[in-house]
């Protein structure tokens, strides 16, 4: 309630605010209201944010209908003045409809989201996806798909963040042919060590880690330990592609066959530029460990929990994860619900 109180004041502080919108000159480019915008969220100031990328969307549209005019002016040298400011006019009601400016909506659907006004969120990240031809750069659209998934898992609709998840991977599973991720399934039914993947295979994707991680662990709620496994052992992968490449820059000799060669990095504290929001090692290897604990192939699982607490040295995870792996041992035959997501 207290959020939803706060939202409407920032929303009647706004409404104030449009009288000197309309008036004031907007001298600056579109993209500074947008960057000012964006700072302004960054420090939960949602009113001056809305207030600055209103402006953007007014700026953009004056500044569309000035290369609009140029255009029309060079096109038409026929047409009477009259004429091209009637196509002016039409143009600016297109523009204020349209728009045509997805940067608009996405900030719109970052400041909605912050303020607990989740459907509306959802409506402009949407509206921004619609016009992603106009984005800033390609990657920009993974960028509100993810945020759509954890809109979608705040709103409690777990099939519907899936599904997001899902279509974030079309992207990652179209580099190669489908040949090429059936025989990754059968090398992880076939060993299940996971030993033999890990040491031949190398798949570049780091923006897709987050996506492959998290349909990894729905799957394994759902005790589809095969599904899971394949998403989990591929966002492994796809960490130690990058973490790798990372390492070589500065350690040329540097070579792995898995998750344990990185070790070294972690306890001689080499390796702690690389932590950061991708650094999901941890979870990753507590969550393959529990596949295979719930399929009774404890040995294999203990290696994975070992190689997890190590990894949450460094994440400030260490506790959690070694309380759920204590449960486990003690606990056999429990089953692990999205209230014990790490």
């Amino acid at each position: 309630m207290k959020n939803i109180r706060s939202s409407n004041i920032y929303f009647i502080i706004f409404l104030f605010s449009q009288a000197f919108l309309f008036s004031e000159e907007l001298k600056d480019p579109s993209w500074v209201y947008l960057k000012r915008a964006s700072n302004f969220i960054e420090k939960k100031d949602f009113a001056n944010a809305l207030s600055e990328v209103k402006k953007s969307r007014l700026r953009k549209i004056n500044e569309d209908l000035d290369a609009y005019w140029e255009k029309i002016n060079l096109d038409f040298p026929e047409k009477t003045r009259y004429e091209l400011k009637k196509m002016m006019k039409e143009k600016e009601a297109l523009l204020k409809v349209e728009g045509g400016f997805p940067q608009y909506h996405y900030i719109v659907a970052d400041i909605y989201a912050n303020t607990d006004f989740l459907d509306e969120a959802e409506k402009e990240y949407r509206v921004a996806l619609s016009q992603s031809e106009n984005l800033d750069y390609p990657d920009q659209i993974l960028e509100i798909q993810y945020k759509l998934a954890l809109l979608y898992n705040k709103k409690g609709n777990l099939y519907l963040e899936q599904m997001t998840y899902h279509e974030i991977l079309k992207g990652f599973f179209s580099q190669k042919n489908n040949e090429y991720w059936e025989r990754i399934r059968y090398n992880i039914r076939e060993d299940m060590s996971l030993n033999y993947v890990f040491k031949i295979y190398r798949i570049e994707g780091i923006k897709y880690l987050k996506a492959l991680y998290q349909l990894g662990v729905h799957e394994a709620l759902l005790q589809k330990q095969n599904e899971s496994l394949f998403y989990l052992n591929l966002a492994t992968i796809v960490w130690m592609t990058y973490y790798g490449t990372e390492i070589k820059k500065f350690v040329p000799e540097f070579q792995y066959e898995g998750p344990v060669d990185f070790i070294n990095y972690i306890k001689n504290n080499r390796f702690s530029k690389y932590v950061n929001d991708d650094f999901i090692i941890d979870k990753l290897m507590f969550y393959i460990g529990y596949n295979l604990f719930i399929n009774r192939e404890y040995q294999i699982a203990s290696h994975y929990f070992k190689l997890s607490l190590i990894y949450a040295e460094s994440t400030g995870r260490l506790v959690m994860i070694r309380d759920q792996i204590n449960y486990l041992e003690n606990n056999k035959d429990h089953v692990l619900t999205y209230e014990e997501i790490l």
